[in-house]
C-alpha cells in the first residue's frame, strides 16, 4: 500500500488532516504546560514550525532548536502513518547535532512521551554516543524499561536497507529533510530501475506501487526542493534506460505542477 506514503511526503512533512489545536509561539512565548501530546495532532502546525521541518537542511543549526523539537511533540504532530518518518526525521536531527545533545539532555528528557515512543525511538535509531549516553541516563525508572525494549530492535541502517516498501521511501525523505544529503533522494531514484513487467503478478504490483510512489514524490518535491530537483537533473543521462525515462516523465510533471502553481498565485 502507498498510503502511508502519501501522508508524509505528498505535502512535504505539513502533517495534513489533523484536528485543529493551538500552540503557542516558541520564540517568546511558554508552551503550555501538559505532561503528554494532545491526544490528537494538529491539523495545520505552524507556519514557522511546517518551513522548520521541511527546510530544516537549509536552515543554521542553533542551540534554539530543541524548542522547535519541544513544541512539536506538545502540540502532538504525530499519527500512526507519520510517526516513523518523524522517527528518523528526529534521529537525523540529532546527528546533527551531536554537539548539542549533553546541553540538551534535561530538555529531553522533560520532552513528554507518545504511546509509541516516538523520542526513545530516534534517540536509539540516531545511534550517536551522545544519544546513547542521554538513553543510559534517563531518570525515570518505568521509561528506562521502555528504552530496553526500544533497543530490542536494531537501528536501520538507510545507507544500505532494501528499497522495498513505502515505508522506506518514508524514511528516506525524512531523512533528506533533516540532512540535505542527495544520497537519500539518489536512493529513491535508484527505486524506478525496478521492474513493472515481470511475470511475477505479486512482485510486478509491488514494484508498480513502489517506482509510481517514487515518481509522484520526486515530481512534488523536486519542485520545492531545488536540491531535489538538481539531484534529478544528474540522472537525465543515465545509462539505465528506465532510470532516464521516469527522470525525463519526472520533471516534466515537476514543471507542470510549478506552472499550475504560478497560475494558482496569480488568482
Amino acid at each position: 500500500m502507498i498510503k502511508t506514503v502519501h501522508l508524509f511526503i505528498v505535502l512535504v512533512l505539513l502533517f495534513p488532516g489533523f484536528s485543529q489545536a493551538k500552540s503557542t509561539d516558541i520564540q517568546g512565548n511558554k508552551l503550555p504546560d501538559k505532561t503528554k501530546p494532545t491526544d490528537q495532532p494538529a491539523q495545520q502546525p505552524p507556519h514557522r514550525l511546517s518551513q522548520w521541518l521541511t527546510y530544516y537542511y537549509k536552515t543554521p543549526h542553533s542551540d534554539r532548536d530543541i524548542e522547535y523539537i519541544t513544541e512539536i511533540f506538545q502540540i502532538g504532530l504525530f499519527n500512526a502513518s507519520n510517526s516513523t518518518p518523524m522517527t528518523m526525521f528526529l534521529a537525523e536531527f540529532f546527528r546533527q547535532n551531536e554537539g548539542r545533545i549533553p546541553s540538551w539532555e534535561k530538555q529531553l528528557q522533560q520532552i513528554p512521551q507518545t504511546e509509541d515512543q516516538i523520542l526513545l525511538r530516534s534517540l536509539w535509531q540516531a545511534n550517536t554516543k551522545e544519544t546513547l549516553k542521554v538513553l543510559a541516563h534517563w531518570p525515570d525508572t518505568n521509561t528506562g524499561k521502555i528504552i530496553e525494549q526500544v533497543k530490542q530492535t536494531p537501528p536501520i541502517d538507510l545507507k544500505t536497507t532494501n528499497v522495498d516498501s513505502p515505508e522506506i521511501l518514508d524514511m528516506l525523505w525524512a531523512t533528506f529533510f533533516a540532512s540535505g544529503n542527495p544520497f537519500y533522494v539518489e536512493r529513491i531514484i535508484g527505486v524506478l530501475d525496478l521492474p513493472t513487467d515481470t511475470g511475477q503478478k505479486q512482485t510486478r504490483i509491488k514494484n508498480m506501487l513502489l517506482v509510481g510512489a517514487a515518481k509522484w514524490s520526486l515530481s512534488s518535491n523536486a519542485v520545492q526542493h531545488e536540491l531535489v530537483h538538481e539531484t534529478c537533473e544528474r540522472f537525465t543521462d543515465s545509462d539505465n534506460p528506465l532510470i532516464s525515462k521516469a527522470i525525463a516523465e519526472i520533471l516534466e510533471r515537476a514543471k507542470a505542477i510549478k506552472a499550475q502553481k504560478n497560475e494558482q498565485d496569480k488568482d
